[in-house]
């Protein structure tokens, strides 16, 4: 009877107990500084809201610089592929423009010769 009670209390699927409330915080800087994980990460391994996790670590005296060498690497790899990506951005429009031009130069060409076989054929 014991055991149904236990297995009323938790949800199913969940194989882990909840921390306690000293634990989930250890817990949480080793994930975070450690294992280098995200808050939504260590949020969903520990089932602790996000805004809890965010609150706690924000109060650890190396979470700022942490998050700062966090934000430095992201945006050097993301600036690589930004740059990247508007090269490549730069070069299709290029491309594009030649061939809008070729395209009207050869349309300007045909309506000219037109109007030259025209007069030609009806004025001589």
């Amino acid at each position: 009877m014991d055991k149904e009670k236990e297995k009323a209390k938790t949800k199913p699927g969940k194989t882990e107990a909840k921390p306690s409330k000293t634990n989930w915080r250890k817990k949480a800087d080793e994930l975070f500084f450690d294992q280098m994980l995200s808050i939504r990460e260590i949020s969903g391994i520990i089932g602790i809201s996000a805004n809890s996790i965010s609150k706690h670590l924000n109060s650890r005296p190396n979470y700022k610089t942490e998050r700062e060498r966090r934000k430095k690497q992201n945006s050097d790899r993301t600036g690589y592929f930004k740059e990247y990506y508007q090269k490549s951005k730069i070069a299709s429009i290029s491309d594009y423009a030649n061939e809008i031009s070729a395209q009207s130069l050869k349309q300007e060409h045909e309506t000219a010769v037109k109007i030259l076989s025209g007069e030609r054929f009806f004025h001589e």
